[in-house]
């Protein structure tokens, strides 16, 4: 798999390449040993939301994308 990031300006930036081998053929153990998927609880982000609302604080949502 094959990127270019580019700057803001459309000059190239930099080249990255991942090899990607058949992940859905992984066997746990062999391939890799453990799993991991950060997810917040749902009381947990209305706590969040309340406090903010209390304060009167602006809450804003984002999404991370990460690759390994």
């Amino acid at each position: 798999m094959f990127r270019t990031k580019l700057n803001f300006d459309g000059t190239v930036n930099k080249l990255k390449a991942k090899l990607v081998v058949q992940g859905y053929n992984q066997q746990f153990g062999v391939d890799f040993s453990e799993i991991l998927a950060l997810v917040t609880r749902l009381d947990i982000i209305k706590l969040f939301i309340a406090l903010a609302a209390q304060k009167n604080k602006i809450v804003y949502q984002l999404d991370v994308k990460s690759d390994f």
